[in-house]
């Protein structure tokens, strides 16, 4: 279902609760990694470098996404797929996604 409502347009996530979603991932008490990726996959498809731009919900949801990349990162199972949130990482960052580097910061610091 999760999968559905990432595919779908972008208006439909919105109405079906993408920032919800997002909420979800977080507080999830399981292992989310390739949801969260998929997710920040369709954001940054979507929302492009709109994610740096204050004036938009998706500098709003960005944070979020900055803190679950470093979540996947932890629960993610191999070299690979955490090179390939590193990647999404450094492109947000690149971008200046608002939030992401401070969800950077936090990591480092723990």
């Amino acid at each position: 279902m999760i999968e559905r409502m990432l595919r779908s347009p972008v208006n439909a996530v919105r109405r079906a609760g993408g920032f919800q979603l997002l909420i979800t991932l977080e507080h999830a008490p399981a292992r989310v990694d390739d949801l969260v990726l998929e997710c920040v996959r369709r954001f940054t498809e979507v929302h492009g470098t709109d994610a740096a731009d204050i004036s938009t919900g998706a500098a709003a949801d960005a944070h979020h996404i900055g803190e679950l990349l470093i979540r996947a990162y932890a629960q993610a199972g191999s070299t690979s797929r955490r090179s390939e949130i590193l990647d999404i990482l450094d492109e947000l960052l690149l971008q200046g996604a608002y939030g992401v580097a401070e969800a950077v910061r936090k990591a480092e610091r723990a």
